[in-house]
Formats: C-alpha cells, structure tokens, sequence
C-alpha cells in the first residue's frame, strides 16, 4: 500500500516539475510585457481602454495581443523560434448560452534558450525525483543513417 502511495507521489512530483519551468517563464514574460506585476485592473468609473496595458510604444489590451507580443519580442531576441502551428485539442462541449462550442486547446511555442548544466529528472535510491545532470548528445554526422 506505501509503494502505491510513494508511486503516487513521485508521478505528482514529477508532473508539477515539468510544469514549474512553464510557470516561471510566464511570469517572466508577464512581468516583461507590463514592466511589472500587480497592475490594479480598471474600475468601474474609468474610462475606455484604461485596462489596456501601456508599455512604450505598443499595448496589451487582450490575452491575443499578449501572446503575438511575446511571439514577435521573443523572435526578434533570438528566444522564440516559432509556434507549432496545429492546436492541440483537449476537449470540447455545447456553449453554455447554445451559441457555438467552448474548446479547450493546448498551443505549443518552440523556444531556445541557453542553459550551464543540462538536468533530467531521474529517481534515487528511495523512490524520491530528483534532478540529474546529463550529456547532451552529440549530433551525427549528415546522411549517418543507423
């Protein structure tokens, strides 16, 4: 019965890892879009366009223009190569009014990034996840088929 639980656990640790990293490079990409975090949100009385983010010489009014910010900013930096084009459709379900369907979808950026040490998450000798540092492969010659 503790093994199904410490197996439990570790596929929980190791998911939220896999995770943590996406985590982090949101906030960092949030906190370069708005110059910083806690932006109190419009109220009531303001006015039109007042929740829009102002940074420079663009604007971040919707989650879109976040997202082809970051894209554009991050292709011109060197960081984003690209975004997968095919949508990864998770699931699917009538509209609550009865007009369309709500989807839920996972898009996918290829990024880079340069890193000192590269790490995979791997197991000790007591079932615990931990970060293990690797090789990285050595690319192969061009036509060395195996």
């Amino acid at each position: 019965m503790h093994r199904h639980a410490g197996e439990q656990l570790n596929a929980r640790i190791r998911t939220g890892a896999a995770w943590l990293g996406w985590v982090a490079a949101a906030m960092v990409a949030l906190a370069g879009f708005t110059g910083r975090l806690g932006t109190p949100a419009a109220g009531p009385g303001d006015g039109p366009g007042v929740g829009a983010q102002q940074a420079g010489l663009f604007s971040i009014s919707s989650p879109e223009d976040a997202m082809k910010l970051y894209l554009d900013k991050g292709q011109q930096a060197g960081s984003v190569l690209g975004e997968v084009p095919d949508r990864v459709l998770l699931s699917s379900a009538p509209a609550a009014d009865g007009n369309g369907y709500e989807v839920i979808f996972l898009r996918q950026i290829i990024e880079r990034q340069r890193v000192e040490t590269l790490y995979q998450l791997g197991e000790n000798e007591a079932g615990q996840a931990v970060a293990v540092p690797i090789t990285p492969p050595t690319p192969s010659p061009k036509g060395t088929t195996f």
